[in-house]
This record gives C-alpha cells, sequence and structure tokens, in this order.
C-alpha cells in the first residue's frame, strides 16, 4: 500500500529540523547567537580567522563580539545534507508505486542514518 503523501513529508520536515538544530546558538559565554548579514568587511570568522566579504551571512553575539561564518556554523553543511536528504525522499517517494510499504520504510531508516552520520 502507497503511504499518503504527508507521510513523507512530515518525515522530511522533521530531519530538517534535526538537521538545523545542529547549528550552534550560543557564544561561549552563552548568549543567543543571531543571524545578521555583515555590514562591511572587517568582519573575521572568530573559529577559522576567514575574513568575511560584505553582506555575508553570520551568527553573532554583540555582546562578546564573537562572530561565526555560515561554513563554522555547519549551515552551509546543513543546507546540502538536507539538499541531498530532500532529493532521496522525492525518489522514495517516485518509487512508491513500485516498492512495498516494508521495503520503503527500510530505505526511509537507511536514509536517515545516513544522513545522521553525515553531521
Amino acid at each position: 500500500p502507497q503511504p499518503p503523501r504527508g507521510a513523507l513529508a512530515r518525515q522530511c520536515a522533521a530531519l530538517r529540523y534535526r538537521l538545523h538544530s545542529l547549528v550552534p546558538r550560543a557564544c561561549p559565554q552563552g548568549h543567543q547567537l543571531e543571524n545578521f548579514f555583515t555590514t562591511h568587511v572587517h568582519f573575521l570568522c572568530d573559529w577559522c580567522r576567514t575574513p568575511q566579504a560584505c553582506g555575508d551571512w553570520m551568527l553573532g553575539c554583540r555582546a562578546c563580539d564573537y562572530d561565526l561564518c555560515a561554513k563554522c556554523t555547519g549551515a552551509a553543511e546543513a543546507s546540502r545534507v538536507e539538499g541531498a536528504v530532500r532529493e532521496s525522499l522525492a525518489w522514495l517517494e517516485r518509487s512508491v508505486g513500485a516498492a512495498e510499504q516494508g521495503d520503503l520504510d527500510d530505505r526511509r531508516r537507511a536514509l536517515e542514518d545516513y544522513a545522521g552520520r553525515q553531521l
């Protein structure tokens, strides 16, 4: 039997939440990091020490002057893995007609395990 399309959409949303929950949200002092775009070229990532271009996305704490670039927050990696997960779930959804329910569940679990290991 074919699972409802909504079930795969909910599974994808759960994976997306899990991926993005891995992005750091606090500075070393425990203050919450806020999203911002750099307004000049004098921003350095406090983790990798890479200068950032004007208009780059970062997470930062103004109280501590602590900033992380997209690469160091894991956002870029989370976004890449999320895209792969979405493509794979779309393929699974298209394959539902040919697969039995148990086989589809095994594929979904394998995909979730793979995405978890990559992070």
